[in-house]
């Protein structure tokens, strides 16, 4: 697990190199980015609907309403984002909202060889990037320079190396404050406006089970999720001993890899298989999740930028979403490494408990006496009702959706 810092800052180094060459690092210039950054810091994870402004740099402009066929909104409450994209019934209107905050973030992806026809906004409660323009099918929605991406290294199924890599980072950039003609300042200053957007350690956003008390835990009803997270924070406490750093901090970091990152191929260099590198990327990491109605493809590295290509015909006004993990992904892994219960993803629930059916710790897991058994369905869905109870975007509201949805693909596969 150990990942010395010398190979972190060096990763770094090698990355925003082409940063570097746009961003003159006198101490003036730097000095006056870390006091660009500072001012939006933060404001990304906590800008309220209420008062929610369009970005600097964009003309105020309503957005029209979207309409959508499917069922109540699913994601997360007001304020929090990112998660699977909401639905509403027909009768129902998703007005769109540009957020504060981001205006620095898009001038620096533009000032650095960028395009974007997207912006952050607010869709009834959950955050996501709305397309500002009418955009065809087959033209980009985002085009970010691949050297404004931050490299956490090569594709692995361990995700702490790479949050080593995102947590010097981060820290680096924090550091910087009046000290903006260092080396190490101008590289992480460079970054600002990018890591000033990403949600921070305090951030909401923050409802994975790697943050649950143990109470939520046990309100999954779901001991392998239980027993993975357990298993996650035993490895982030070792590895931040062994590192040196905060666990809290390296577990916040960690979620950040799991949750944000993209694998994307790297340039050929060998006549080797390509290299599959980590990466964080501007904007792109704003995307929702939609299972099926995805109108987003990412498209890797394509003449030196990474983009977001037009599936179809996308409206001006509409939410720009991808597809999480390739649309394989139960809701166990939704909750587990994305924080949200995707109502989308009912089939793939089924097909999960139905091999948990067949496995050796079946009765544990869908017996008579399993967890999952402890309350029922009816008994879930009132306790959603209650806000007192359980309040709507927390994690206690996570767990009970989940099991939830748990319970009923086991009603259609005959368990229940």
């Amino acid at each position: 697990l150990a990942l010395p810092r010398a190979m972190a800052q060096q990763s770094v180094r090698a990355v925003q190199s082409g940063a570097r060459a746009r961003f003159s690092c006198t101490r003036a210039a730097g000095l006056a980015l870390v006091a660009l950054c500072m001012g939006m810091a933060g404001s990304a994870s906590r800008t309220s609907i209420a008062r929610a402004r369009p970005p600097p740099g964009l003309r105020p402009w309503c957005l029209p309403a979207l309409r959508a066929k499917g069922s109540k909104q699913r994601g997360r409450s007001a304020g929090k984002g990112f998660g699977a994209a909401p639905k509403r019934t027909s009768e129902q209107a998703v007005e769109p909202v540009l957020l504060a905050g981001y205006g620095d973030l898009y001038a620096w992806v533009e000032a650095n060889g960028g395009s974007r026809n997207i912006a952050v906004a607010d869709f009834g409660g959950l955050r996501g990037a709305a397309a500002i323009a009418d955009v065809p099918k087959g033209e980009p929605l985002i085009s970010v320079p691949s050297e404004l991406a931050l490299d956490l290294g090569q594709e692995s199924n361990d995700p702490i190396p790479p949050a080593l890599v995102f947590l010097r980072t981060w820290e680096a950039w924090q550091a910087t404050q009046g000290q903006g003609d260092s080396e190490a300042g101008c590289e992480a200053a460079a970054l600002g406006p990018f890591l000033a957007a990403t949600p921070g350690p305090e951030s909401a956003d923050l409802t994975t089970p790697d943050f649950f008390s143990d109470d939520e835990l046990d309100a999954l009803q779901w001991p392998p999720l239980r027993a993975e997270a357990q298993a996650r924070r035993e490895a982030v406490r070792a590895a931040a001993a062994a590192e040196g750093v905060d666990p809290e901090r390296l577990n916040w970091a960690r979620w950040v890899v799991l949750s944000r990152v993209l694998t994307v191929q790297a340039p050929s260099q060998s006549l080797g298989p390509p290299e599959q590198r980590k990466l964080l990327i501007p904007l792109v990491d704003m995307c929702n999740h939609d299972l099926n109605k995805w109108n987003g493809i990412p498209s890797g590295r394509v003449g030196g930028n990474l983009k977001i290509i037009a599936a179809r015909d996308i409206r001006r006004g509409e939410q720009v979403t991808i597809q999480y993990g390739a649309g394989m992904l139960s809701n166990d892994r939704m909750v587990a490494e994305y924080g949200f219960v995707d109502a989308a993803a009912a089939e793939l629930d089924v097909q999960m408990l139905r091999r948990a059916a067949r496995g050796p710790d079946a009765q544990s897991l869908v017996g008579p006496g399993a967890p999952l058994r402890a309350t029922s369905v009816a008994d879930d869905q009132a306790l959603l009702k209650d806000a007192s109870a359980c309040l709507p975007g927390s994690r206690m509201a996570t767990a009970v959706a989940f099991r939830l949805a748990l319970k009923k693909a086991l009603a259609a596969v005959g368990k229940l």
